[in-house]
C-alpha cells in the first residue's frame, strides 16, 4: 500500500503494509519500544494521506496529528466507515528509526492498549514503514522460546476458529536490546 498527500501541492508517498488498518497476526507488546529519551520529532508527516493500492487511490483516509511533541494521533478512515486512532511515536535505535504505534480508543475494562513496532525510512518525499513478522518471530520462539519474554495466548476468532498469539512482556529495555539484534 502506499499512501500519498496534496499537502502544499507536493506529492509525498508513505509506503506501509496493510499493518495500520488491517487485523490479523501482528507482533505487539505490553511495554513501549521506546524510552523518552529516545524519541524524534518527524512534523512533515503531519497531514492527510489517502491510500493507494495497486496503483489506484481508494476512498481510504490515514491522517497524521501532532499530539504533543514527539508523538503523533494517527486517524485512518476506511471506506467502509469505522475511524481507528493509534498514537504513533518515532524514535531511534543508534542510526535506525522506528516507529512504536498504540491504539487510543479504549473499548472497555477488558482494554489493554498494546504497541506495536516498525522499522522506518525516512527521506524527503516519502516514509517507508515495516512491521516486524509475526511467522518470523513465531519460529525463532519456537527454535529458542528464551529469545524475548513473551507469553503464548489461545483465542477464538469470530469463526470459532483456535489461534496463537503472541505477546511480548520484556521490559522496554529488553526490547530495545533485542531490537538492534534483531532488526535487519
Amino acid at each position: 500500500r502506499q499512501l500519498k498527500t496534496n499537502m502544499k501541492r507536493s506529492t509525498a508517498t508513505l509506503l506501509i503494509g496493510l499493518a495500520l488498518v488491517l487485523p490479523g497476526c501482528v507482533v505487539t507488546s505490553l511495554h513501549p519500544f521506546y524510552a523518552e529519551d529516545d524519541l524524534v520529532s518527524v512534523p512533515a508527516l503531519v497531514g492527510k494521506w489517502t491510500v493507494e493500492k495497486e496503483g489506484e487511490v481508494s476512498q481510504e483516509v490515514v491522517e497524521f496529528k501532532q499530539d504533543g511533541e514527539k508523538s503523533y494521533r494517527i486517524v485512518t478512515e476506511p471506506a467502509a466507515g469505522t475511524t481507528e486512532e493509534s498514537l504513533a511515536r518515532f524514535f531511534k535505535l543508534g542510526d535506525q528509526l522506528f516507529m512504536d504505534l498504540c491504539p487510543t480508543k479504549n473499548s472497555g475494562p477488558e482494554f489493554i492498549p498494546v504497541h506495536r513496532v516498525f522499522k522506518a525510512s525516512l527521506s524527503s518525499r516519502s516514509l517507508a514503514l515495516a512491521e516486524m513478522k509475526y511467522d518470523w518471530l513465531e519460529e525463532l520462539l519456537e527454535e529458542n522460546a528464551g529469545a524475548i519474554r513473551h507469553e503464548v495466548i489461545q483465542e477464538r476468532d469470530h469463526e470459532g476458529k483456535e489461534h496463537r498469539r503472541i505477546v511480548l512482556t520484556a521490559s522496554t529495555k529488553e526490547l530495545q536490546e533485542w531490537l538492534r539484534g534483531n532488526a535487519e
